[in-house]
């Protein structure tokens, strides 16, 4: 095992970590009662999507599961939050997991942690290494699996994202599959931005599906608010073009806490206002700083994209029109399954958008000082409407 990918904050985890090897999630798919499954494993993986409960049962506050092999019983489960995570394992990067934060299960994820948790170091995007996952019992809806684990994580260092695995978007995926993809050397055009107040002043879930958790009624996901902190955002409509293999990808609303930090200098203050950036002198001057900043990078190494993707199910609209006017025999023909087809539409969710030229993230360097230059200052803002 690599320990020099560790940061210097988990050092004091190093020793518990000696003699783990890494595992993969067909390991942790396989039947413990019958084959051999290495329980001090890790796994190292991505960061991509959290999702907080509801506030109330009927928005998603429980989540189905579905028990592998003969245990076939659904049943759901309540929980706090249940994130998304893509393996980094070269073998197996395309897939995807989730793990559920509940009252019985995950409960120590971050105990080794919590400082980086909540000031921004481990957020959408960030490399970590589960220690220890058990083998999988529950499948979640989508096919997805669901990993506990009784160890906290553990913070990596980030790859150089022109390194990361590239992981094409298969158009001939069906139905309701979930499947990972990272894409290097993207162009990324801001087609449109627009300031947005998100009920967050976290950093945990990079202010992410704000409208999102707002239609279904859900927290943001963070642990942990400053009173310092603004919940503004500027939520982007963003074209996207990989032209190695041709992909192209529409988003029409993207927000992140990281993605901003390319063009602004830092985060809007607590003090400012929403109406401080409508449509005045000081949102223009911020869009050109955002065009300016997104064009530099393109034109120096461009983007790497990593996010999820899956085709979905729609009503078949044939048999639905048969059945309209038919008796309760005709309509029991034609079962729930059945009027189910798979859409002719990806809906592809990048999570991480980032430079994919390492230059830019060394703090030394010309590039990165040109960028600096170019960005934003947001202490321009927060002054007019200080009085309220």
């Amino acid at each position: 095992m690599d320990m020099d990918h560790l940061d210097i904050s988990d050092i004091s985890m190093v020793p518990k970590m000696r003699g783990l090897s890494r595992v993969t999630i067909n390991d942790l798919m396989k039947d413990e009662e019958t084959e051999s499954i290495n329980f001090d494993g890790y796994l190292d993986v991505m960061f991509l999507r959290v999702i907080a409960s509801g506030y109330d049962k009927q928005t998603n506050y429980n989540v189905k599961q579905y028990r592998k092999g003969n245990k076939s019983t659904a049943h759901e489960t309540p929980y706090t939050r249940l994130m998304m995570f893509k393996v980094m394992n070269p073998r197996e990067c395309h897939k995807l997991f989730y793990v559920m934060e509940a009252e019985n299960q995950n409960k120590h994820l971050w105990s080794h942690n919590t400082a980086l948790r909540d000031n921004g170091s481990i957020t959408i995007g960030r490399v970590l290494r589960m220690v220890k996952p058990q083998p999988i019992d529950n499948i979640l809806r989508d096919g997805i699996p669901s990993i506990v684990t009784t160890d906290a994580f553990v913070s990596m260092k980030d790859p150089d994202p022109i390194n990361m695995v590239q992981i094409p978007i298969k158009t001939n995926i069906q139905g309701d599959d979930l499947e990972a993809f990272s894409l290097n050397k993207c162009t990324v055009r801001v087609v449109d931005s627009t300031p947005e107040e998100t009920g967050c002043a976290g950093f945990f879930c990079d202010k992410q599906r704000i409208h999102e958790a707002k239609l279904y009624r859900q927290g943001c996901g963070c642990y942990c608010w400053s009173d310092r902190k603004n919940n503004m955002v500027l939520d982007h409509k963003l074209r996207i073009y990989h032209k190695e293999s041709g992909t192209k990808i529409y988003c029409s609303s993207y927000t992140s806490i990281r993605f901003s930090s390319l063009y602004q200098n830092r985060p809007f203050s607590a003090s400012v206002r929403r109406r401080e950036l409508d449509r005045t002198t000081q949102f223009f001057e911020l869009k050109k700083c955002v065009d300016d900043c997104i064009q530099l990078i393109n034109n120096n190494g461009g983007f790497t994209v990593v996010g999820w993707y899956k085709r979905g199910m729609v009503n078949d609209r044939v048999i639905l029109s048969a059945t309209e006017g038919a008796d309760e025999r005709v309509k029991r023909m034609f079962s729930t399954e059945v009027t189910q087809v798979d859409s002719g539409k990806l809906h592809i969710h990048p999570c991480l958008i980032t430079p994919s030229n390492t230059t830019f993230s060394n703090k030394a360097s010309v590039l990165r000082s040109r960028l600096d230059s170019m960005k934003f200052d947001t202490s321009n803002l927060g002054n007019f409407y200080a009085e309220e």
